[in-house]
């Protein structure tokens, strides 16, 4: 038996999710999933994968974003003019997209390598890091 039909046994009588987008993959007859496109294999895998880089790249963007958010609202509400908070607004404007964008791209980010991954860690700790800098040098 091929791995192409042990793939489509597995499927045949189950609900499986596509791993990527979550489309069911009952009944498929071939390993790619018709909604995303995504190569499929059938496969022993960790119950809880790795996550150790996405949490690497995670932690750094979710504080500056917690950091420029509750010190934005802060300084609004203590009657501060934006453009004294410029430097924390930019910093929430930068790190919720890039917060998103890292969920979900987090397969993709588990699959770099060792360079492509270092200077993604490198550039999501250096962001909120010079932003919190230049707003001290404001105050």
């Amino acid at each position: 038996m091929s791995d192409l039909d042990h793939f489509r046994a597995f499927v045949a009588d189950r609900d499986v999710p596509c791993p990527s987008c979550g489309y069911s993959l009952r009944d498929l007859t071939e390993a790619r999933c018709p909604e995303c496109g995504e190569p499929l294999t059938l496969g022993v895998t960790l119950s809880e994968p790795h996550i150790g880089r996405f949490i690497a790249i995670w932690i750094p963007l979710i504080a500056g974003l917690g950091f420029g958010g509750v010190l934005s609202l802060w300084g609004l509400a203590a009657g501060a003019a934006p453009d004294e908070l410029a430097p924390l607004l930019l910093l929430v404007l930068l790190t919720a997209p890039s917060a998103f964008a890292a969920v979900k791209q987090r397969r993709r980010i588990r699959r770099l390598d060792t360079q492509g991954f270092a200077s993604l860690v490198a550039m999501a700790w250096i962001l909120p890091t010079l932003f919190v800098l230049w707003f001290m040098a404001s105050v």
